[in-house]
């Protein structure tokens, strides 16, 4: 899904296609509307950050490691 979605803005950007066209063709929820995928290489989550505070870009704690007394 993120890669049909990353596709159709990218036609977008490169004016292949028109922005506001886009709410119509999401929900049409229909994938071939979209036109082209992205390709999977170079497309990567790379995190998140919530409201609480939660933030999934910090690094993770090493398992089974002890934190500094």
């Amino acid at each position: 899904m993120v890669r049909t979605i990353v596709g159709l803005l990218a036609e977008c950007a490169m004016g292949r296609r028109s922005p506001e066209g886009v709410a119509a063709i999401l929900a049409a929820r229909d994938r071939a509307a979209a036109g082209v995928t992205a390709p999977a290489y170079g497309l990567y989550f790379a995190g998140v950050a919530y409201p609480d505070g939660y933030d999934s870009f910090a690094e993770p704690p090493m398992l089974g490691s002890r934190p500094a007394e």
